[in-house]
């Protein structure tokens, strides 16, 4: 109701009663509806509201237990929930992470977390220990973290199929190769958004194209038909 509630009132605001009702949503720890707010507004300089620090303290324990980056991590769920710790997907995916109930009970087994239910994942700790294991899960298999983004989005499976059709090993062009639109614009966006997360969290900022690993190809991707042609990163 609450939500409800705060859209209709946005509904005849201008720009700068927005970009206010933003910044007091972000001060009372709103993050999803400030996050929104100013993309309704489409003001985007307020990177503070934008790219909110939220459960740093899980985020940073988990993280560096599973030796990820931090401000992949931090990206990876704002895209997946705006912080939103209710957060479901039509898709049936649940909480901060957008963990699939199916994922979170294989996931939850595999480090010995016992008596996993879904609505566990409605739970930050809880959510954030078991995402972040799968996305560890993910880039060990792939080791890319690009890779590893696409496959928390569309599926490990998926990613696989990807690479044994394309002997591609630039990694912006394959991106832009990724044939579901919904997981080029993920990847792409996440990319970005980590970057400022390092700035957010006073950590050492890294570049994008850091980030975007080459593509070491296997055997049956080597054999492939498919080539790359050159292009660019989106980051919109």
């Amino acid at each position: 109701p609450s939500r409800r509630e705060w859209n209709y009132t946005l509904k005849d605001m201008s720009v700068y009663h927005k970009e206010i009702a933003a910044a007091l949503a972000a001060e009372w720890g709103w993050h999803d509806r400030a996050i929104l707010t100013l993309g309704q507004a489409q003001s985007y300089g307020n990177l503070v509201v934008r790219f909110p620090i939220a459960f740093e303290d899980k985020m940073t324990r988990y993280a560096r237990l599973r030796e990820l980056d931090l401000g992949w991590v931090f990206a990876l769920t704002r895209a997946e929930s705006a912080f939103m710790v209710d957060a479901k997907s039509p898709s049936g995916a649940l909480g901060l992470m957008q963990v699939m109930p199916a994922t979170g009970a294989e996931t939850a087994k595999s480090i010995g977390l016992a008596n996993f239910k879904p609505n566990l994942l409605l739970d930050p700790e809880k959510n954030i220990t078991i995402g972040t294991a799968y996305l560890k899960r993910v880039h060990d298999r792939f080791g890319n973290k690009m890779l590893a983004t696409a496959a928390y989005n569309a599926g490990p499976n998926a990613v696989a199929r990807w690479l044994a059709q394309s002997n591609c090993t630039d990694s912006d062009v394959w991106v832009e190769k990724i044939p579901y639109t919904e997981t080029r614009k993920y990847v792409s966006r996440i990319m970005f958004f980590a970057t400022v997360y390092d700035w957010r969290l006073n950590n050492t900022i890294t570049r994008v194209s850091e980030r975007m690993e080459p593509i070491i190809p296997t055997r049956k991707e080597q054999l492939a038909s498919l080539t790359c042609s050159t292009t660019n990163l989106s980051l919109n």
